[in-house]
């Protein structure tokens, strides 16, 4: 028999935050990834550690924390991405069976990781064709037909298989009962008529509020001088759709399990 009968107690069992912070830079969105609990498993596609006051802030307060970092050596280099994005999936795989029930695995950025995920299906395949004539006209002792890749034709675009990718990492988690996930996102300014408007929207995976709890937009204040105050709203709420618009200040995982699920 395939069914199961489900009853508090087993919803109970399983709580835990899947969530999306999302803001400009220095918006805390990192400090508040780290503010799960731990052992917190931390796949970083960004600029690394050094400086960052959320990882030193999660140290000091005792948080175990293992690091894991993605960046092509060659940004241009379609076997680096591909390369990249196959460690990636790994680690994110083995992360989702080593971490402990109420640990955390946070992916910052995921809008990195949707990058990556198009350049190895989306650019790569251009790039490939552009390598593939480069040899044969080495070969055939002639010049290349395209000088440079932006001139080599575009393959059918795998978008689907991009999806796929990504779908894939949110399918981990929801199946990976009782660990929190963070899939922090980066800003991205909103264009109207080939003008920047000023307005920004989060920067990632259009599928990503279907699979996640909820969506969080940081920022700052930084009108006094060295006393910056962070706030937050709640964009969107799977778990309770009337936490919508609610304004937030000093966002950690404690405020937002508590909103998600009462405080403990």
């Amino acid at each position: 028999m395939a069914f199961t009968e489900l009853d508090l107690d087993s919803l109970k069992r399983i709580e835990r935050v899947i969530s999306v912070p999302w803001g400009l830079e220095k918006a805390g969105k990192t400090s508040y990834a780290l503010s799960h609990p731990a052992p917190i498993y931390y796949l970083d596609f960004d600029l690394g550690t050094e400086g960052v006051k959320g990882v030193r802030e999660a140290l000091e307060a005792g948080r175990q924390i293992y690091h894991a970092t993605y960046k092509p050596k060659d940004p241009e280099s379609a076997e680096e991405a591909e390369a990249t994005l196959t460690q990636a999936r790994a680690d994110f795989q083995e992360a989702c069976v080593s971490c402990p029930v109420g640990g955390t695995i946070v992916v910052d950025t995921s809008s990195q990781l949707w990058e990556l995920i198009q350049a190895v299906k989306l650019d790569g395949p251009r790039h490939r064709v552009f390598k593939n004539e480069i040899m044969r006209a080495v070969g055939e002792n002639r010049e290349p037909k395209w000088l440079s890749v932006d001139e080599a034709p575009v393959p059918p675009l795998d978008y689907r298989g991009s999806n796929r990718i990504m779908h894939w990492f949110h399918a981990q988690a929801l199946s990976t009962p009782g660990v929190n996930f963070c899939f922090v996102q980066s800003a991205k300014e909103v264009w109207a008529e080939n003008k920047p408007t000023g307005n920004f929207k989060a920067h990632g995976w259009n599928n990503t509020p279907y699979a996640v709890q909820m969506i969080l937009y940081l920022y700052k204040d930084a009108s006094i001088p060295g006393a910056p105050v962070f706030y937050g709203r709640i964009d969107e709420c799977k778990q309770d759709p009337g936490l919508v618009g609610l304004p937030l200040q000093s966002v950690n995982f404690e405020l937002v399990s508590g909103l998600l699920f009462g405080a403990k």
